[in-house]
């Protein structure tokens, strides 16, 4: 596991250099493209951390997803953690999954029933604009960590502002 870590800050690190190195440049969309595919790679990562896969402690699984998910990708791994949880204790249940309470997708045929208007329209079509819809979902986890985050203030939450502000000063 080390070793996964190592390579992503080596990646990372990588990438960095290249803007250093491009300038200011077209060339800098190959840089997005490169942190695009980093970003991905060290959401499932930090999936991994989640987990608990990194390390046998809490704390060290903990300091590494707020690394990962927080300062590397901007979102809130203490939020995503307790929902992810969620979610693997009733998977696909729609009354109690997190992941299928999403605004604009719906999962049965009462949810879709319950909405109106534009709402509405997006769930008759939800086939056809998931992946336009898929990608909007990045701004819609760092905004419901962030809110999570400002309602929860448990512990780390202060350390998971800080790195989430660091990612977007970055």
């Amino acid at each position: 596991h080390v070793g996964k870590v190592a390579a992503n800050i080596a990646m990372w690190s990588g990438a960095w250099t290249l803007v250093v190195f491009l300038g200011n440049s077209w060339y800098q969309l190959v840089a997005a493209l490169v942190f695009a595919f980093l970003s991905v790679q060290t959401g499932f990562l930090a999936h991994d951390i989640g987990h608990g896969q990194m390390s046998s402690t809490r704390r060290l699984n903990n300091l590494l997803g707020y690394f990962h998910a927080n300062l590397l990708v901007g979102l809130s791994f203490g939020w995503w953690v307790q929902k992810h949880n969620r979610h693997h204790g009733h998977p696909n249940d729609v009354d109690v999954d997190p992941d299928t309470m999403i605004g604009v997708l719906e999962f049965s045929e009462e949810q879709a029933q319950a909405k109106r208007g534009l709402a509405r329209f997006i769930t008759a079509h939800q086939a056809s604009l998931f992946l336009p819809l898929l990608l909007l979902e990045g701004i819609h986890i760092e905004a419901a960590g962030t809110r999570w985050l400002l309602r929860t203030r448990g512990r780390g939450c202060r350390l998971e502002f800080l790195l989430i502000a660091a990612h977007f000063v970055f």
